[in-house]
C-alpha cells in the first residue's frame, strides 16, 4: 500500500477489486496474522457501514418536516339568543327577589345592579358569564354556597330588575344553553322611554326598583 493513499469510497473499491491484492498476504492486525484476503474483506465491511451511515442519516434529514402548527382553540359558541326575547319565567324572577332580599341586601342594593352600572358591566356578555359569576362569588362571606336553583333565580330577577321581559318557559341552567343568550337591554327613546318589547310590553324597570331610587 503507498503512502498517502486516502481512505475513500474508491479506495475501499480498489482495496477489493483490484488483482494486485488478490495475492495472498500477510499483515498485522491487532497482533494476529492474517491473510490479505480477510484484511480486504475486513475493510470493505467496515467502509460499507460507514456509507449505509451516511445514507441513514441523510435519508433522516430529508424526512424531517416542520412542526404542526398550534392547535387553535375552541371558538365559544355564538350567542343566538337574546334577553330581550324573553328568557326566564316569572317564577324564577319572584323566586330571584325574595332570595336577593335574603342573601344579598346585606352587601348590595338594586340601584347598584340596575341601569347604567348593570349596562356597563354586562350588557354584551352571556347569561352565563353573569350566573357564573354569582355562583363562584356569592355571597361575600361564604363564595361558591348558593344553589344553582339559587344562581338560576338571582339572574332571573336582575334581568327583570333591568327591565327584561319575562317568558312563558323557565330559564334552562347548563352552560351550553346560557353561554348562547346575550344580555341585551331596553333602548330609551328619545324623549327617555322605554322602548316597547315586539309583544307590545314597556320594558321598563319593576315598581319595586322605582319605589327604591325615589
Amino acid at each position: 500500500m503507498s503512502e498517502g493513499r486516502q481512505y475513500t469510497p474508491a479506495f475501499a473499491e480498489w482495496l477489493c477489486y483490484n488483482p494486485a491484492v488478490l495475492q495472498p498476504v500477510e499483515s498485522e492486525w491487532d497482533g494476529a496474522r492474517v491473510s490479505g484476503w480477510m484484511f480486504r474483506r475486513a475493510v470493505c465491511a467496515m467502509f460499507a457501514i460507514w456509507i449505509a451511515a451516511i445514507g441513514v442519516r441523510a435519508a433522516s434529514a430529508q424526512q424531517q418536516t416542520a412542526p404542526p402548527p398550534p392547535a387553535t382553540p375552541a371558538a365559544s359558541p355564538a350567542a343566538d339568543r337574546s334577553t330581550l326575547a324573553g328568557v326566564y319565567s316569572a317564577k324564577q324572577s319572584a323566586r330571584g327577589e325574595d332570595d336577593f332580599g335574603s342573601l344579598c341586601t346585606g352587601c348590595h342594593t338594586t340601584a347598584s345592579h340596575s341601569g347604567p352600572s348593570f349596562k356597563k358591566r354586562w350588557e354584551g356578555s352571556t347569561v352565563w358569564d353573569l350566573l357564573a359569576t354569582i355562583s363562584e362569588t356569592m355571597p361575600k362571606d361564604d363564595e361558591g354556597s348558593l344553589t344553582l336553583d339559587q344562581c338560576t333565580d338571582l339572574v332571573a330577577y336582575l334581568l327583570k330588575l333591568n327591565g327584561l321581559p319575562a317568558g312563558d318557559k323557565d330559564m334552562p341552567q347548563d352552560e351550553a344553553s346560557l353561554s348562547k343568550i346575550k344580555i341585551e337591554l331596553p333602548k330609551t327613546d328619545p324623549g327617555g322611554r322605554p322602548r316597547r318589547s315586539t309583544s307590545g310590553v314597556a320594558l321598563s324597570p319593576p315598581r319595586s326598583f322605582l319605589r327604591e331610587v325615589r
